[in-house]
């Protein structure tokens, strides 16, 4: 209980006394009563004979709860909302939907920036609105093309050849031709990702060597298993279309 519940008490009190509900002698005992009260329920005994006087309650009446009012809605919030929406449709529609979903950026911008020149910062700078949408779209080009790539299978292309001595070895392997003096036995693995063309395998003993016509064998092996195995005396060559997987 504080001084100022005592002091409002003690001026109901007076008001009843200048309105003469109160005598000299009982206006002076409620005062002092009421200046010697420890709590609420000591000052409501001292009113409680006495009529309330409007506007003098004795515990003051908190203000009502106001509700802030809501901020006007942007002019630009429908475009803004169907920039978002067509951005999300633009995963299921291969991009497509994107399209629409600038243009209605681009509208968003331009209604806030007319009628609110002076306002958010996405107000205040056009660019912000629009990059937004842009900045999704290009993540999710690139999420989505590095989800493809992700996803695509690796394939293991052996070329081998046996035989004795050294031989001219010459490979193709989806469009990249390399020739060598290898001796042998060769072998050379290379990973390829997604699917790949042909391959091929060519592989001659030198001019000069001592046996020119020494067996040679080309062995053409993906991911393991052998595609194309030929033999031939002086040399070989395997072939194998490609792999569409």
């Amino acid at each position: 209980m504080s001084d100022v519940e005592r002091d409002r008490a003690s001026e109901i009190l007076r008001e009843h006394f200048a309105v003469g509900r109160l005598r000299d002698d009982e206006l002076m005992a409620r005062l002092d009563a009421a200046q010697t009260a420890r709590n609420w329920g000591d000052l409501q005994r001292i009113l409680a004979d006495l009529p309330p006087i409007p506007g003098m309650a004795l515990q003051p009446v908190p203000p009502p709860h106001q509700v802030p009012p809501r901020p006007p809605r942007k002019p630009g919030a429908p475009y803004s909302t169907a920039a978002w929406v067509c951005f999300g449709l633009g995963f299921v529609t291969c991009g497509v939907a994107w399209i629409p979903a600038i243009v209605f950026a681009l509208m968003a911008t331009s209604a806030n920036k007319v009628t609110d020149p002076e306002g958010s910062r996405l107000t205040r700078n056009p660019g912000a609105h629009i990059g937004g949408v842009i900045a999704g779209v290009l993540a999710a080009v690139v999420g989505i093309g590095v989800v493809a790539d992700s996803s695509q299978p690796v394939h293991e292309i052996t070329m081998e050849v046996t035989g004795k001595g050294s031989a001219e070895v010459e490979t193709i392997i989806d469009g990249d031709d390399d020739s060598s003096s290898e001796d042998l036995p060769y072998s050379e693995t290379q990973s390829v990702k997604g699917s790949f063309g042909g391959l091929s395998l060519e592989a001659r003993v030198p001019n000069d060597a001592k046996n020119p016509n020494q067996r040679l064998t080309c062995v053409i092996k993906v991911d393991g298993v052998p595609r194309d195995t030929t033999s031939g005396e002086g040399g070989c060559s395997a072939d194998y279309e490609g792999d569409d997987d």
